[in-house]
């Protein structure tokens, strides 16, 4: 084999390397993450996503969007019942698409957070054309951030508050990369972080608490000292 055939050859297996089709998907199911109880892993084939209802606060998109056949995982991380008597867990959303590129985006939520957005990774600036990352190859995560409304009763279970202010982050990050690694048998190789408003926030808060986890973050419009933004 010359060096050309060689090259060609070693590009064909590159290019199938981080490919994930159906029952890949849905093989998810079974993996096996501490503290993790996942829900569902399926093969979305049409690629339809729902607008963001959220999109206010998120700064996802208010429309339907057509994607690329991609896998959707639910999940839900250290479920307790709070000091205030109330259920908390960590829902997320991860979407893996059909063809990876090796690159991993954290979508920030806003507000008090409190629901889990469409994995989608729209840049979250009105004026933005920039096409969403899923349909670029990343895979992306998203997150409630620990509490299931957008309100501020869950202040009240300290636990709940440090999840909110960083611990979610921290938690929804390594477990999303270990599923990227049973989907593709790669980790990422770059991550980023991507939020407005309390999700830029929380860009802020990737960077400084978890610096080994993500390579740059993008911090729109970062809601600072919440304990004088938010009286509640």
């Amino acid at each position: 084999m010359n060096k050309i055939s060689l090259f060609c050859a070693l590009a064909l297996v590159g290019s199938t390397a981080f490919a994930l089709d159906k029952a890949g998907c849905e093989s998810l199911k079974d993996v096996k993450i501490l503290n993790n109880e996942m829900i569902d892993a399926v093969w979305n084939e049409s690629g339809e996503i729902s607008a963001d209802k959220m999109s206010a606060l998120t700064g996802g998109s208010k429309n339907n969007i057509k994607a690329k056949p991609h896998c959707v995982v639910h999940g839900k991380l250290y479920k307790r019942t709070g000091s205030d008597g109330k259920e908390y867990e960590i829902d997320y959303e991860l979407r893996l698409p059909e063809q990876w590129n090796e690159k991993f985006l954290f979508q920030g939520g806003g507000g008090m957070d409190g629901f889990v957005a469409p994995a989608l990774g729209a840049v979250p600036i009105r004026t933005s054309t920039a096409t969403p990352a899923l349909l670029r190859g990343y895979a992306v995560v998203t997150t409630n951030s620990g509490h299931p409304e957008p309100t501020a009763e869950f202040g009240l279970d300290q636990q709940a508050r440090l999840d909110y202010a960083y611990q979610a982050i921290g938690k929804v990050t390594d477990t999303a990369k270990q599923i990227l690694v049973a989907a593709y048998d790669k980790k990422p190789k770059h991550s980023y972080f991507m939020g407005c408003s309390n999700g830029g926030r929380a860009a802020l808060i990737a960077a400084q608490r978890y610096p080994l986890e993500f390579d740059g973050v993008i911090a729109a419009n970062p809601g600072f000292r919440l304990s004088r933004a938010a009286i509640a």
